[in-house]
């Protein structure tokens, strides 16, 4: 199982996003929603591009940071 996830780790920011959006829908603060997009955006991004595990993790977060940014912008108003 580590193999396959090693040799197609889009499956697994493709899974956590699917993960973090299916969680959302038990809570309702928005936070998850947008770190689920965040997955799911890293996952479409990993499976174009082939980056390595540590700069996948720094666009996952950079994602999420800006999402979560954007969200509360869009919440003031």
């Amino acid at each position: 199982m580590i193999d396959s996830l090693l040799q197609h780790p889009h499956l697994l920011w493709l899974s956590l996003g699917g993960l973090l959006l299916a969680a959302e829908m038990l809570g309702g603060n928005g936070y998850l929603l947008w770190s689920g997009v965040a997955g799911v955006c890293t996952g479409l991004l990993t499976w174009l591009l082939p980056v390595s595990w540590e700069w996948q993790s720094v666009i996952f977060c950079i994602l999420t940071l800006l999402a979560v940014w954007l969200w509360t912008k869009w919440l003031v108003r």
